[in-house]
C-alpha cells in the first residue's frame, strides 16, 4: 500500500536483475479480488453472485489476512453492455497484523512459561534475548500448534464457547535446547489447550475501541482495519453485499466466525478452497489486461489522507483518502506569511494525522539577507504520482520549488517519543553493524535515553547493563540501573543494584 513499501519491493526486483516498471504493482486485496472473479463461472452460487451484478451494483469487501498483514479493500462491481466493472472505494491504513503475530502470541503466553518451568521470564532473559533468541526459537513450534487447533474447531465444528471449557492438551514435538550466556533451556513436551488458544485470540478479536496510543508489542484487532475502510468509504457494515476471505490466516475458523458475527446473516461470505492462490492467479490477470491490453481492471487508490500541518498543529487536507492513482487532478492550498524575517517556511506533511510525519518541504529565501514579507502568499499544489509518492510544489512570491516524497520514518503513528526510539534504534543497529557486533557506546546510551523517554523501563535498564559491563567500566551507573529497575516494577533487581 505505502509507497516505499513499493519502492523497496522495485528495489530489491531491479537488484536482482528484475526490470518492473512501478505502475504494474497492484494491491494485494484488489489481485486476489480478480482472481477469485476468474473462476467465479464455474461454481453456481458464485455465478449467482455475477448474475445479480446485471440488475444492482454489489459492495464488496477483500478480507486478506496473511502471514504478516491484514488488508482490507472496499470495492463497488457491476456489470453494464456484459463487460464487468469494478471501482475500489477504499482500502484500509497499513497495519502489520497477521498469523505471525498469532504464533508470537502462544510461544508467549502459553509456551515461554513452560520453557522456564513457572519462573518469571524476566528473570531469566534479558528485553533482547527474548525478542531476538527465544520468543523466534518458539514461534515455529507456535504454529504447527495454531494449525493443530484450527483442525480440530474446524472438524468438530467447535463453538468459542466450548473452546473455553476445553482443557485437553494438545502435544507438541520438542524444541530442541536453546543456548544462551552458557546456559541450556529444553521444552520436550511442549502442549496447548483449546481453552489456551482461545484465550490467545480474544484480543485479537476484540471489536472495542483501542487506545489511540498503541504501545509497544501491543496486540491489534482484526476489526480495527475493517472498520478504517468503511470509514474511509462512507459506507457502514449493512452496507456491504459480500465479503471474500483471502490469505492463509483465514483458514483459522476462529476469526471468520467472529467477522461473520460481526457483520451478520445479510452478509454472503465466501470462503476459496485454496486461500493462498488468488492473489498470484491475480496479479498475472492484472499483468496481462496492464501489458497487453493497456488496461487497469482496478484502478489503485490512496489508503490514507495526506496533511500538511499548519500554525498551531492544524491540519490541512491536501489529497484525500481514496484518490485515485495517478490523481487525475491538482490540489491546491493557499496561505499568508502572518510573521516578519521568516528566511525559511517549514511545510510538514503527514498521512493519517500528525503523528505519521511523510516529510517535510523547505523553501529558503533566495537572498540569505533578505526574508519573506507578511502577507506573501504560500501556494501549495499536490498530486499523487503513479508510483504513489506526493509531488508537492510550493510557490512563495517569485520563489518555486518542487519535490516528491515518499518515505515516512514508519508506516504507523508515532508520538514523538516513539520516533525518537525508532531513530535511536536505527543508529544502534547500524553501530552494532560497523562495530562487528559491538556498538559504540554513545549509541547504546541514546537508545537507553530514548527508551526512558518511551517509559520502556526495562529495555532501558538492560542497556544502561550493557554499558555497566562491557562499554565503560570507568563510571558507576548502579544508581540510575536501580532507578530503571523500579520504574519497571521489579523491586528484586532494583535492591540488588542498590546495594
Amino acid at each position: 500500500f505505502e509507497a516505499n513499501h513499493r519502492k523497496d519491493l522495485i528495489n530489491a526486483l531491479s537488484n536482482a536483475g528484475i526490470i518492473v516498471e512501478e505502475s504494474s504493482l497492484i494491491d494485494e486485496p484488489n489481485a486476489a479480488f480478480l482472481g477469485y472473479l476468474s473462476d467465479m463461472g464455474r461454481d453456481s452460487l458464485k455465478k449467482r453472485f455475477l448474475d445479480s451484478l446485471a440488475k444492482k451494483e454489489r459492495r464488496v469487501m477483500v478480507f486478506d489476512f496473511g502471514a504478516g498483514t491484514c488488508d482490507i479493500s472496499v470495492l463497488e462491481v457491476k456489470a453494464e453492455n456484459e463487460l464487468l466493472l469494478s471501482r475500489n472505494l477504499a482500502i484500509s491504513k497499513f497495519m502489520a497484523l497477521g498469523g505471525d503475530d498469532i504464533d508470537r502470541e502462544i510461544a508467549k503466553k502459553v509456551l515461554l512459561p513452560q520453557l522456564v518451568k513457572g519462573k518469571n521470564p524476566a528473570d531469566v532473559f534479558s528485553t533482547i534475548e527474548l525478542e531476538n533468541v527465544v520468543l523466534p526459537r518458539l514461534k515455529p513450534t507456535a504454529e504447527i500448534m495454531k494449525i493443530q487447533c484450527c483442525q480440530i474447531i474446524e472438524t468438530k465444528q467447535l463453538s468459542l464457547e466450548s473452546l473455553r471449557k476445553n482443557t485437553n492438551p494438545i502435544q507438541g514435538e520438542n524444541i530442541e535446547a536453546i543456548k544462551i550466556r552458557k546456559q541450556s533451556w529444553e521444552l520436550k513436551s511442549p502442549q496447548i489447550t483449546l481453552s489456551e488458544f482461545a484465550e490467545v485470540m480474544d484480543p485479537f478479536l476484540n471489536s472495542e475501541d483501542q487506545p489511540h496510543e498503541q504501545t509497544q508489542n501491543q496486540v491489534r484487532n482484526v476489526f480495527e482495519p475493517i472498520e478504517n475502510a468503511l470509514e474511509k468509504s462512507g459506507l457502514s457494515k449493512d452496507d456491504l453485499d459480500m465479503v471474500l476471505f483471502i490469505g492463509g490466516s483465514c483458514s483459522n475458523p476462529v476469526v471468520r466466525k467472529a467477522i461473520e458475527d460481526y457483520f451478520g446473516r445479510f452478509v454472503g461470505f465466501y470462503t476459496p478452497r485454496d486461500l493462498r492462490s488468488h492473489v498470484s492467479r491475480g496479479a498475472a490477470i492484472h499483468s496481462l489486461f496492464f501489458h497487453g491490453l493497456d488496461r487497469e481492471m482496478i484502478r489503485p487508490i490512496t489508503s490514507e489522507t495526506i496533511y500538511l500541518i499548519t500554525r498551531n498543529e492544524g491540519l490541512e487536507k491536501v489529497i484525500p483518502a481514496g484518490t485515485i492513482v495517478p490523481s487525475p487532478e491538482v490540489f491546491v492550498t493557499e496561505y499568508k506569511i502572518d510573521g516578519d524575517n521568516q528566511q525559511r517556511v517549514e511545510l510538514p506533511f503527514c498521512v493519517g494525522g500528525r503523528d505519521k510525519i511523510l516529510g517535510k518541504v523547505v523553501v529558503m529565501y533566495p537572498d540569505p539577507k533578505g526574508s519573506f514579507k507578511v502577507g506573501t502568499r504560500v501556494s501549495v499544489s499536490c498530486t499523487i504520482t503513479r508510483e504513489k509518492l506526493l509531488d508537492v510544489t510550493v510557490v512563495i512570491g517569485q520563489t518555486k520549488l518542487t519535490e516528491k516524497i515518499f518515505n515516512p520514518l514508519a508506516n504507523t503513528e508515532l508520538i514523538p517519543q516513539h520516533r525518537q526510539l525508532l531513530e535511536a534504534r536505527q543508529a544502534l543497529n547500524e553501530s552494532i553493524l560497523k562495530g562487528n557486533g559491538k556498538p559504540e557506546l554513545k549509541d547504546v546510551r541514546n537508545y537507553a535515553f530514548a527508551a526512558q523517554k518511551a517509559k520502556l523501563w526495562r529495555e532501558a535498564a538492560e542497556m544502561m547493563l550493557m554499558i555497566e559491563e562491557y562499554l565503560d567500566r570507568s563510571k558507576d551507573y548502579a544508581t540510575y540501573i536501580a532507578y530503571l529497575y523500579s520504574k519497571d516494577g521489579d523491586s528484586q533487581k532494583s535492591d540488588h543494584w542498590s546495594e
